[in-house]
């Protein structure tokens, strides 16, 4: 495997059908993607930052399906909460829903995930404080 970089993506219709193509489980609307700031990891993973109100991101995370099974590191999550830093935020969510709301989400599996890397778990998803050691 190659290096990859961190890089802002600023073309978000090519961001879009990126994530169509990779099957992302829901159409993500132009409002939300011309709102979101979109950033490359390799050519085969999109993340996108939307910002919410009181100084929160919500983080989506779509990759290619040759990518999966290969995030999640240390180094990745970090830069994760980084570039919501460097957005303003001082909280970052991964929103997955109150029970029925997206069936499509594996909600236990991607709060323990979450968690086991010192998030917080909430009703409708996982935080991560942001600026704490």
């Amino acid at each position: 495997m190659g290096a990859h970089f961190f890089r802002e993506a600023f073309d978000p219709n090519q961001c879009l059908r990126d994530v169509a193509a990779w099957g992302y489980p829901r159409p993500v609307s132009d409002d939300e993607a011309d709102l979101a700031l979109w950033v490359r990891y390799g050519e085969d993973v999109l993340a996108w930052f939307v910002p919410l109100p009181a100084a929160a991101v919500m983080l989506h995370v779509c990759a290619s399906p040759e990518a999966r099974g290969n995030l999640g590191t240390p180094r990745q999550m970090t830069a994760l909460e980084v570039i919501a830093e460097l957005m303003g935020a001082t909280r970052l969510w991964v929103v997955t829903g109150r029970d029925g709301d997206f069936p499509w989400v594996r909600k236990r599996l991607l709060t323990r995930f979450l968690t086991h890397r010192g998030w917080t778990a909430s009703p409708v998803g996982a935080y991560r404080e942001l600026g704490v050691a």
